[in-house]
């Protein structure tokens, strides 16, 4: 769990390698997303919360 820090954590939301919608809404009125990015070989996946410029962040964690 070395790269899953709240810097990566942003990064991944702000510039994805992936995006993918999941159909249903938030508690916030916002959109629920998955994002993916790729971090020192490492996957990162976060799932969260996107309603204007404000986001929620559901749960992240790492895979290879």
């Amino acid at each position: 769990m070395r790269n899953l820090s709240i810097e990566n954590i942003k990064n991944v939301v702000t510039y994805p390698d992936k995006e993918m919608k999941i159909n249903r809404p938030g508690r916030h009125g916002g959109k629920v997303r998955a994002f993916e990015k790729t971090v020192d070989g490492v996957t990162l996946k976060v799932v969260a919360e996107i309603k204007g410029s404000e986001c929620w962040l559901m749960t992240a964690y790492e895979f290879s």
